[in-house]
Parts: C-alpha cells; structure tokens; sequence
C-alpha cells in the first residue's frame, strides 16, 4: 500500500499486519474522526482525521528504527478515540486535564476487534497496546515523542504554522538516543519548540475553547432530550453533527448562529462574561545533547524560558468570553 502524506510526502506500507489493521473496520472509521474535534467544523483548514496521524506516528516510529510491536502499537494508539475526540472531556467535565475520552464509553468494541486482528496476525494484542511500554511512541510532556511530534507537524500545516519542507527539516534533525527522541541542533530544536507554543494558542485560545463550551451545552441538550445517547459516539464526527443538527432550543441557536457568522468572540474579563474556559498545558521542549549531557532548550535559552513561563501563566489561569452583542438573548443560557 502506497499513501501519499501531506507531513512526510510517499509512504509504503508492506507489513501485513498493519495493512490488516489500516483496512479494518475499527481503524477504517479513524479517518471521519478529525484530530482537533469540532475545531473543524468552524475551520475548514483543520482537516487532520485520526487515522491520517496514526499512520503518520507509525511511519515515523518505523523512520527511526523502534520495533515491529512499536510501530504497530503507533498505528493503533488512538483506537479508543470517539466522535469529537477530545470533546468528551468538556462534556463529562474535564476541560482542563482532558483524559476523560478512554472512559467515556464502558465497553468499546473498536479495541476489542483490533486487538483481535493484532493475536490473529500471530502477534501479542495485549502488550501491543499497553502504549506505556513504548517510550519512542509516548512520553511524558513535555518531552518528544512519535505522537506529540506528528501531531505537531500536522495542526502546524493546519494552521500554515509550518511547511512540507519545515517538517523535513524537523524530521532530519531528530535522533533516537537509549530509546528517546532528541533533537540534534539547538537552533531547531527551539525553532520546533516555539512552533508547538504556537499551534496551541490558535487551537486552543478563547476561541477554541469557547466553540468546545458552546458545542459542549448543545450536546448535553441532545442528551437530555433523549436524541443523543453515549453510544452514538462509537460512530464518527458525522453522525454526531447530524443529531446535532436536529436538537431545538437555545442551545442550538446559539451554535448554529455562531458557526454561521464565523464564530467570533470578544475578550470577557472576571466580572463579565458570558463562558470561562480552562485549557491544558500543552507545549514540547525537546532534549538537546551537551556536552554536560541531555539538556532542556528552555535550559539552554532563557528566551524560550521567558516565551515558555509566559504561556504556562496564560494556560494556568481561567480565561473569560463573550458573545458579540447579537448573541446577547441566546447567550444567557
């Protein structure tokens, strides 16, 4: 199989496990799942789905030598993700740590059929994905790993944050050391950690975070007007935004007014506003080798430091939203 990827240009795919895996059902409707949730149904531009990125984290864990069951541990990692992905966090109540989405359903039957395939291709299902035992594949923030860096690539091109040739440039500058990413050269390294400050800002800014609420209000009243049901999440983006579409009441109006004029917002401040958002701390500062060994770059640049504590206090702390003025009677829900 032969893919042609907008991050890293031609990928083959020969091993027959992962083109079982990629052709299944299970991992099939990945690709009408999008990376950043309902981000994309206000902008267009963010087209990412979550199988364009487990490809990607399975061609780049493979580019840089980590084993057969790690590669395919990356191909399979976001299995477990439902419609919207991280949207269910806000909806159950976890906007700020956004790690609610594996529990959201009790039993999801997309794990179950692709760990059966993995033990059918005469594999270990069950070590394939426990993904802690992969440290090339997942790390701790805010160190590299294949699926912070892939998905760093990808809402970088979503957002013209970066280019096809950046990220060549990015991947050629990567290394494996003891079963870790580093970056070689200093100067990138910071280039690509003030790239990963960046793309949160714009995804996950007053704007993001206010279209997760305001979606978020709508769903809970198609849940309790019966429409929407935990289930209805196994499905993809596209089956949830038609349930959607059919809920009647403020909730709705208040969306779908918004998303029609562009969703624009305004700077709330603690005594008025109409939504107050939290946002994870998200942002990668890779280890650079030294000759005193591996150091962070916000160690080795005290601007990065400044940029760095700057977004941490910007992240740590509520922020404040209002409607514009026309929204007024459908904002006060």
């Amino acid at each position: 199989m032969k893919l042609t990827d907008r991050a890293y240009g031609e990928i083959e795919i020969t091993d027959p496990a992962a083109l079982a895996i990629i052709q299944a059902p299970a991992f099939d409707r990945l690709w009408r799942i999008r990376q950043n949730g309902p981000v994309g149904i206000a902008n267009p531009s963010w087209t990412t789905s979550r199988a364009e990125h487990c490809i990607g984290v399975y061609h780049l864990l493979r580019m840089f030598g980590a084993s057969r069951e790690e590669q395919l541990a990356g191909l399979v990692h976001d299995v477990n993700h439902v419609a919207f992905s991280h949207l269910v966090d806000w909806l159950i109540g976890d906007e700020a740590n956004q790690e609610g989405h594996a529990d959201f359903i009790s039993v999801n039957p997309h794990l179950a059929a692709i760990k059966q395939i993995i033990i059918d291709q005469g594999l270990d299902g069950e070590a394939i994905m426990d993904y802690s035992r992969y440290p090339l594949l997942e790390q701790p923030a805010p160190d590299l790993c294949a699926d912070r860096i892939d998905y760093t690539f990808r809402d970088g091109l979503c957002s013209e944050q970066t280019s096809p040739s950046e990220i060549t440039r990015f991947v050629e500058n990567l290394s494996s050391e003891n079963g870790q990413f580093v970056m070689k050269d200093l100067d990138i390294a910071e280039d690509f950690a003030r790239l990963s400050i960046d793309i949160h800002i714009i995804r996950e800014g007053n704007w993001g975070n206010a279209l997760y609420k305001t979606i978020v209000r709508l769903l809970k009243r198609a849940m309790r007007d019966g429409l929407l049901t935990r289930d209805d999440f196994l499905f993809d983006d596209d089956r949830v935004y038609s349930i959607m579409k059919q809920v009647k009441g403020p909730e709705a109006e208040l969306f779908f007014a918004w998303e029609q004029a562009g969703a624009p917002i305004e700077q709330g401040t603690p005594e008025d506003f109409d939504l107050q958002t939290w946002s994870k701390i998200r942002y990668i500062d890779p280890l650079v080798p030294t000759p005193l060994g591996l150091k962070r770059v916000s160690e080795l640049r005290p601007g990065f430091a400044e940029i760095l504590k700057h977004y941490r206090l910007l992240r740590g702390n509520a922020s404040q939203v209002k409607y514009p003025a026309a929204f007024i009677g459908l904002a006060a829900l």
